[in-house]
């Protein structure tokens, strides 16, 4: 039943105070991108580049990735510029100083890309923390292999994405760089060194803890895992497990003897622990046989 319209008319509230007002999906679509990119801490910008070729170079040989690097450019910048959808019309190639100049050396490029690489899968960190003996040493590279990573790009190399490392043929590596990398990964510290306890380690032979343990490492079969590589995670793995490995080091510190802790932080198998960590001790009541199967094994 239509409401008795009063004499003189209803007022037009909307238009009378002139109200903004638009439907929530249109105010979505208007904001939903604009979240995406702000949930990123390390939006990588072309702003973030400087796009620049060596002195003496020609601008108009610079047709793609090989003549920008063979020109001087880093090779992300390349990469980048070539590539990136959406690149401004204003962004373009300019030469540097001639005092800048830099000589291409394409075995440092190539060497760098894999100094990055190890980076990230060791540490998930685009520049390892501490002094790798596998690069300083066994490569050879002392201490240059942070300036080859960050001689890659123009760019902070800290904003660029993680996740490309999933996509590498471990097969066609060098057999040393295989071996190395298959001694561990970035997030799999706790879950190997289940490995290397010792029944005498354990406080009690049957305590909870252990069958905790037992049971993780019967989920992982000890092997490497994308699911578990924090560059790579599996969001599902995350939504149960939480902080996996603080979660196994409560366990440990928990269950262990002292001496048993001590031998394995000894032996670097186990950092030097933190001790008990409130708040990660699911392993009390948590049972790894309800994990989500790990489907993406590494080695």
């Amino acid at each position: 039943m239509s409401v008795p319209r009063p004499p003189g008319g209803w007022v037009d509230w909307d238009n009378y105070i002139n109200v903004a007002d638009i439907s929530a999906g249109d105010l979505l679509k208007a904001l939903e991108r604009g979240i995406y990119l702000g949930s990123n801490k390390n939006n990588l910008c072309f702003s973030d580049f400087e796009f620049k070729i060596n002195h003496g170079v020609a601008l108009a040989s610079i047709v793609d990735i090989q003549s920008a690097v063979d020109g001087g450019a880093p090779l992300l910048d390349a990469i980048y510029y070539f590539n990136a959808p959406n690149r401004p019309t204003t962004t373009v190639w300019s030469t540097c100083d001639k005092k800048d100049n830099k000589k291409v050396n394409k075995i440092n490029i190539v060497r760098g890309v894999f100094c990055w690489f190890f980076s990230i899968f060791t540490q998930a960190r685009h520049i390892a923390e501490g002094n790798p003996n596998f690069l300083e040493s066994v490569m050879g590279l002392g201490n240059s292999w942070t300036d080859l990573i960050r001689s890659l790009s123009s760019a902070d190399i800290n904003k660029f994405p993680m996740s490309w490392i999933k996509g590498i043929d471990f097969k066609l590596l060098s057999e040393e760089s295989r071996n190395r990398l298959a001694l561990g990964a970035a997030g799999h510290r706790y879950t190997q060194a289940l490995r290397y306890i010792r029944d005498s380690d354990w406080k009690d032979p049957t305590c909870k803890e252990r069958a905790y343990a037992e049971k993780i490492v019967k989920w992982t079969e000890s092997k490497i895992w994308w699911d578990l590589h924090p560059a790579t995670k599996s969001s599902s793995v995350v939504t149960l497990t939480k902080s996996l490995n603080k979660t196994i080091e409560d366990c440990l510190v928990s269950g262990l003897t002292t001496a048993g802790l001590r031998r394995l932080t000894d032996a670097k198998i186990l950092f030097a622990t933190q001790g008990l960590r409130p708040g990660h001790d699911t392993w009390d009541t948590q049972d790894p046989s309800v994990y989500p199967p790990l489907t993406e094994s590494i080695f």
